[in-house]
């Protein structure tokens, strides 16, 4: 199907996709207001950007054989209540952004890309097996204030551990007290667990630096050791963490 062919239809309702479809092109259905279900048969491996943007009234959607979303693909769908697929490999960046009602998304993907769950508000749970990226991106979970369960390549150990928590990775999620995956983080990026009021540890002993804000308002944060070697604790980066009952800070450090 190619790009915007149904842009704007604001009265569709549902949508059955022929089986000689492979992918469904960009803005293809971007502000059909009205649809509530779409059908899309097992040929389809691809949604290009934009496809299904603002389409407010959509509930489910069936992706049995999706391997890659991109971007934007879903944003404001905003009544989207799950995803039936386990074999996506790849979403990108602001994909299914603003997808409020959507509760838990759970898929052997390997590749999520920057804002991809923003205010994803009604998210509980995020749980995959086969990441394969080396960092958190941007704000991927940015907003996400119902999220409690995070897993992460658990009983995956071959895929290669996450160094990088990029900038506000997990800012506003308000819910979640403790994040399991495989860990060996480098680096902290700006905002990154801002205001995560429930987050009770985080194990950062291999952090090479931290920037600012990085735990913000963490208000049950109880440990904080600085890892040897970091040689700045930067602006706000532990503002307003009041429940801490540990603090070390190394000799490596000369700024505060």
């Amino acid at each position: 199907i190619k790009s915007a062919a149904f842009f704007g239809c604001s009265s569709l309702k549902q949508i059955e996709i022929p089986s000689s479809i492979t992918t469904i092109g960009e803005s293809t259905f971007s502000g059909c207001k009205s649809i509530t279900q779409v059908i899309i048969p097992k040929a389809v491996t691809k949604i290009m950007s934009h496809a299904f943007e603002d389409c407010t009234s959509l509930m489910t959607i069936n992706v049995e054989n999706i391997e890659f979303i991109d971007s934007f693909a879903f944003k404001n769908c905003s009544s989207l209540i799950r995803i039936n697929n386990k074999e996506i490999k790849t979403v990108m960046s602001n994909a299914f952004e603003g997808c409020s009602t959507i509760k838990g998304f759970k898929t052997n993907i390997s590749e999520i890309y920057s804002n991809c769950f923003k205010n994803c508000s009604s998210l509980e749970y995020f749980m995959v097996k086969n990441y394969t990226l080396k960092s958190i991106e941007e704000g991927v979970f940015e907003g996400c204030s119902s999220l409690k369960k995070i897993e992460i390549n658990v009983d995956n150990m071959y895929n290669p551990p996450i160094k990088y928590i990029k900038k506000s990775a997990f800012k506003g999620c308000s819910s979640i007290n403790h994040i399991k995956a495989n860990f060996e983080v480098e680096i902290i990026e700006e905002s990154a667990f801002e205001n995560c009021l429930k987050l009770e540890s985080f194990d950062f002993s291999k952090a090479k630096e931290i920037k600012s804000r990085c735990f913000y308002n963490c208000c049950s944060l109880k440990q904080i050791i600085i890892p040897e070697g970091i040689t700045k604790i930067p602006k706000n980066a532990f503002f307003e963490c009041s429940s801490f009952e540990t603090l070390s800070i190394p000799t490596s450090v000369t700024i505060i």
